[in-house]
């Protein structure tokens, strides 16, 4: 007696027809939902009558529009269902077997990865649905980078567990990173992935064991497994190098496997970490205490040493840097170019160069003031004044920044009067402001009267330098 059958009379004239291929392939491993969406479709298919759209087929089966659309693209991917338009959604029920040209289409982009691209979404239920993009990138490890099924399947499990979040879109991404990464480091069976595999879980191992010598209580992320892997990899380091130079970490108040990467950098670089202390005390009077050295800074500072830079002329560098908020090594290395430039390369030429800018500042400032000007000196000022004490008297400048006072733009307005003066051959301050006001008498006669709005100029106008007023550092004798 067979197992299901109609009792006499049981049996519907009008019917829907189900292929016993759908239901020994498909019916064994589609989500419940989903199947319910599917055989209803076809029914639909039969009498449209029952249902024109989406909500239809929801209120029908008691599911949401969502979970709907969400199985007709499951049955997209499985090759049995075609969608033709989205506004209104319509889509048509394809054969399982038909004729020679479907079928070929079906083979090729649907049929011939049905179980692997199964047990993709196998992985993630079907509470994640996997979208065409995601198949498409699995599907290139297999054709493109010539894994086995069972490797990409393992690879996808183990990217799975890795931290960065468990949604199809990440662990797609991050898969399909370390897909190529170990496609060019000839990694493609399902035995090398397993190697691959006991590998990085020694890395974790390594990365879990050297924080918590650093007393970081979380798991690593990914770019501090890659330090560790670099560690292992390249540098052929054991657990035990590293646990040592974790000891090394004590002087600094905030430990990180960034600072041991760098410790043991500097280790494998051979020498250089013979400045990385020094490079350290410069990041410090940077404003970065808690920085660390990278190799091409330890480079560019045994650089500087060769040029003949002594390490405390540097670090006086670095103060005067900060104290203008210039923070970085880029700047400080602007800064010692310059004092190169001036021939300044001690800490003793350094101090003389500072007592030397003291001095222009305050001359500067006073000048600024007689014009009316509120700001400090800054760096193009300080060079203009160097080329006006080469070429005109104190008296004569200060004549001009009184001159100057009141006009729109102060410094400017002094460099076109002495210009002026110099080309009369007025040596004076007495013949200078007879000239100033007769030109001035002149102007006033001529020129139609104009209420012009002064501005006040703020340093701001003139933007930042790399010099600051000593005084406020060094005292007004230069000692700090």
């Amino acid at each position: 007696m067979p197992f299901c059958s109609f009792s006499e009379g049981a049996a519907m004239f009008d019917v829907t027809p189900i292929e016993n291929m759908f239901l020994l392939e498909y019916l064994p491993t589609a989500p419940d939902g989903f199947l319910r969406v599917y055989l209803y479709a076809r029914m639909l298919c039969l009498h449209p009558e029952l249902g024109q759209e989406i909500g239809d087929v929801a209120r029908a089966l008691n599911m949401e529009e969502d979970a709907v659309l969400n199985a007709f693209r499951y049955w997209e991917q499985q090759g049995l269902v075609e969608k033709l338009s989205d506004r209104p959604a319509s889509y048509a029920i394809r054969p399982l077997r038909g004729d020679a040209a479907v079928q070929a289409e079906i083979d090729r982009d649907y049929y011939k990865y049905r179980e692997y691209n199964s047990s993709l979404q196998d992985m993630f239920g079907a509470a994640e649905l996997l979208e065409p993009k995601h198949y498409k990138i699995a599907n290139d490890w297999l054709n493109v980078l010539g894994f086995t099924e069972d490797a990409a399947l393992k690879l996808l499990e183990y990217e799975m567990r890795q931290p960065g979040g468990r949604k199809p879109g990440a662990v797609f991404r991050r898969a399909d990173k370390r897909a190529v990464e170990w496609a060019d480091r000839g990694i493609r069976t399902l035995e090398q992935v397993e190697q691959a595999i006991a590998c990085d879980d020694r890395v974790y191992a390594m990365a879990r064991a050297a924080m918590g010598q650093l007393g970081i209580n979380r798991k690593p992320t990914p770019s501090e497994l890659d330090c560790v892997r670099r560690w292992m990899d390249e540098w052929k380091l054991t657990e035990a190098d590293v646990i040592a130079a974790c000891a090394q970490t004590t002087k600094s108040r905030a430990p990180s496997i960034g600072y041991l990467d760098a410790i043991l950098r500097a280790r494998a670089d051979g020498g250089a970490d013979a400045h990385f202390a020094a490079v350290k005390a410069v990041l410090k009077e940077l404003g970065a205490a808690n920085a660390v050295p990278t190799p091409d800074q330890t480079k560019k500072y045994a650089a500087l040493l060769e040029q003949g830079f002594e390490p405390e002329a540097i670090e006086l560098a670095a103060v005067q840097c900060a104290r203008k908020r210039k923070n970085s090594f880029e700047e400080l290395e602007w800064m010692i170019g310059k004092w190169g430039e001036a021939g300044v390369r001690t800490r003793q030429q350094a101090e003389k160069y500072v007592g030397d800018m003291q001095q222009a500042t305050r001359e500067v400032r006073a000048l600024l003031e007689a014009a009316g000007l509120s700001r400090r000196p800054n760096m193009d000022d300080l060079e203009r004044y160097e080329g006006w004490k080469r070429a005109y008297s104190p008296e004569l400048l200060r004549c001009a920044a009184e001159c100057a006072r009141g006009t729109r733009m102060p410094v400017k307005y002094m460099d076109k009067l002495l210009a002026e003066w110099k080309r009369e051959g007025v040596d004076s301050s007495e013949a200078a402001r007879a000239r100033h006001g007769a030109a001035a008498a002149a102007a006033a006669g001529t020129a139609p009267q104009r209420n012009y709005q002064q501005h006040s100029y703020t340093e701001a106008d003139f933007g930042e330098d790399f010099y600051y007023d000593p005084a406020k550092d060094y005292g007004e004798e230069g000692g700090k």
